[in-house]
């Protein structure tokens, strides 16, 4: 069983049900597929929705309430998923349970452990689900990464012609000052030395012209290649569907620039670098053959040696490469946090608190990182030794071959250039290996945002106009046949009934009688404008009103009166430090009348502006709104009655 590491809190569901699928259809699926089928919520997935996701991929998965003992009676000899308690935390896990009394743990978050009966039972929630293979056929799309388009053959090309061009001017300079040296140099002793020093002097500057080449090159086409797939997915990110936001995290997304930074240059240099070596590689075995299969022999023995050692690299690097990932993002997470608390709160009690939680996450990252530090010094040590190691073997064994005749040049030349160079070209071609992990985990992390709940284009019937809508929620039939107002007391469930309108996989969602499975999403979203209590106000332009019909004209000099912001000051409201919270939310409420035909949902837009100046806002900017738009408006202020002909009270049924 192969472990599926989750990079989110919310995961854990989605991975043991990609691992479980990867062992039963001996395939492995793409992370990404699962998490396109999944229904994840912030919290995880329910018990129904594992059981539905399971299903998804050709699995049967049936949940049990059961206590310890009678799980150990069940002697239970296939993998299943037992729910466990993780750091106070509800937690997935894979299991296999054996007759000497101990559980193996598939950890999603902490890879692979054994527990004994004691310390299992003191994690257990009561809770399995048995999964077994279903007879039904697995098929599933693949994503065609067209991404890839913009890494050109040509420039590949290029790279790698330039990564060769080291091979062949070596061999020629070198060749070249030989004779010069002949020529000129009649003193063995001093030929000698003035050949070493300027072969190896050329060695270095061609190659580190040639590196100078590489990396000219390489910018400039990587400059062209990230602007064009980060256009990709800022535009995608834009065009998702509520559910993805459940998928991913404020980390992961601020990291998406190192990430395709990651995922380009492994495809235009890493595996150029690693052709390079391998043909290098092969290039140098070939002229030691040619010299002495003994010392040949003791080369490859010690460049075995130096790919033992990297194959330990690779194996740890393998298993800490996600957990790096998953500490960053979740720390990010937490300074975020921190500077808002910092930033709209006062108080020393939480201050201190959470900035005591911040060091102990910052401690953690701190550790960690140092035991890889630890851990990369030691492996460079230890391929110090074998390379040391190596050169003395051969120095020896040539001394001690007493048939074999060499020059002082060639003899050092062999050692320090051949034997170094084949040493370095195997830990050259491992360190592809570790490239290569980070680019898979970029990569998956580019997919996601790339190919994941986006706001599919089809066929469906296209509204130019929301007339009515309707939502079937537990049970509950919400019709809104003209503008409306829903009130209710903090906590009653307004906000998550009006944004049920964003959940376009809800198939109880219908507009203008239509259900949505019918509608074309694309341009469906479009339509639907989702108003926060505090939303941004970037695109405000006092220009755009001033050039409007008399209506508009006269509610922008009512603000103007009401809200008391000194506009020079406030030209730009990229930056709105200026303005208070209120005065916020009167501009971002004002912004509204640059919208027609469309579906508003106002989620406590004026919630932190007085009511008196409130009223005044909403005698004369709502008509307008109204007017114009599809109104579904959110407040506990039941005053606002009088601006709506439907009115839905969610007092006495509280929402989930």
């Amino acid at each position: 069983m192969k472990i599926v590491q989750q990079t989110s809190d919310n995961e854990c569901g989605v991975c043991v049900i990609n691992m479980l699928a990867n062992y039963y259809h001996n395939k492995t699926i793409d992370k990404n597929l699962v998490l396109q089928k999944a229904n994840l919520t912030k919290n995880g997935l329910n018990l129904q929705d594992l059981e539905n996701l399971a299903n998804e991929f050709s699995l049967d998965a049936q949940s049990f309430q059961c206590s310890f003992q009678e799980l150990i009676d069940e002697k239970i000899n296939d993998y299943f998923i037992a729910l466990i308690n993780r750091n106070g935390l509800n937690h997935f896990v894979i299991v296999k349970y054996f007759n000497k009394g101990f559980f193996r743990i598939y950890d999603p978050a902490n890879q692979i452990y054994e527990l004994n009966n004691e310390q299992f039972e003191h994690l257990f929630l009561n809770v399995i689900i048995r999964v077994c293979k279903n007879h039904k056929i697995l098929n599933f799309p693949i994503f065609k990464e067209p991404y890839l388009k913009y890494i050109k053959a040509s420039s590949l090309i290029i790279i790698l012609l330039l990564e060769l061009l080291n091979i062949p001017l070596s061999i020629f300079l070198s060749k070249t000052v030989n004779l010069l040296i002949d020529l000129v140099l009649i003193n063995e002793q001093v030929k000698n030395l003035t050949y070493l020093f300027i072969i190896f002097s050329l060695f270095y500057i061609s190659s580190a012209f040639k590196d100078l080449l590489i990396t000219v090159y390489v910018n400039k086409i990587s400059n062209r290649i990230f602007c064009s797939i980060n256009n990709e997915l800022i535009t995608n990110l834009t065009n998702k569907l509520i559910q993805f936001f459940n998928k991913t995290n404020l980390g992961e997304l601020s990291s998406i620039q190192i990430h395709l930074n990651n995922v380009i240059h492994f495809l235009l240099v890493s595996r150029i670098k690693l052709l390079v070596n391998v043909l290098f590689g092969i290039c140098i075995i070939c002229l030691l053959g040619l010299q002495n299969w003994i010392l040949l022999l003791v080369s490859l023995t010690f460049g075995l040696l130096s790919l033992l050692i990297g194959l330990m690299n690779w194996k740890y690097f393998k298993n800490q490469s996600l957990k790096m990932i998953n500490i960053e993002n979740s720390l990010f997470i937490k300074y975020q946090n921190l500077i808002k608390l910092i930033n709209f709160e006062h108080n020393t009690d939480k201050y201190n608190n959470y900035i005591h939680s911040y060091k102990e996450q910052l401690d953690e990252s701190i550790i960690f990182r140092n035991k890889i530090t630890i851990f990369k010094s030691n492996i460079n040590f230890y391929l110090s030794i074998i390379n040391n190691i190596g050169l003395l073997v051969l120095l020896v064994c040539l001394i001690i071959n007493a048939n074999y005749q060499y020059k002082i040049v060639s003899i050092i030349t062999y050692i320090v250039f051949l034997h170094q160079n084949l040493n370095n070209l195997s830990f050259g071609i491992f360190n592809f290996f570790n490239e290569l992990l980070n680019f898979k985990n970029s990569k998956q992390i580019i997919e996601k945002i790339l190919y994941v709940n986006n706001c599919e284009k089809h066929d469906g019937i296209e509204i130019n106009k929301v007339l009515a809508c309707k939502i079937i929620k537990d049970q509950k039939t919400f019709e809104f046949q003209k503008s409306c107002l829903i009130i209710g007391k903090s906590g009653i469930g307004k906000t998550t009934l009006l944004k049920n309108f964003l959940d376009f996989n809800n198939k109880n969602l219908f507009f203008n009688d239509l259900n949505i499975s019918s509608l074309n999403l694309k341009q469906l979203k479009e339509l639907i404008i989702y108003h926060p209590t505090n939303a941004l106000i970037n695109d405000f332009n006092i220009n755009w009103f001033v050039n409007q019909n008399q209506e508009i004209t006269n509610a922008l000099k009512i603000v103007i009166a009401t809200a008391k912001i000194d506009w020079s000051l406030n030209s730009n409201f990229e930056q709105n430090i200026n303005l208070s919270t209120g005065q916020q939310q009167i501009l971002a409420f004002l912004n509204l009348l640059k919208y027609k035909n469309k579906l508003l949902l106002l989620d406590e837009p004026l919630a932190h502006v007085d009511t008196d100046n409130k009223k005044i806002i909403l005698d004369s900017i709502l008509p307008l709104v109204l007017k114009n738009n599809f109104v579904i408006y959110v407040s506990h202020d039941h005053y606002l009655k009088n601006y709506f002909d439907q009115i839905i009270n969610l007092n006495d049924e509280k929402m989930n």
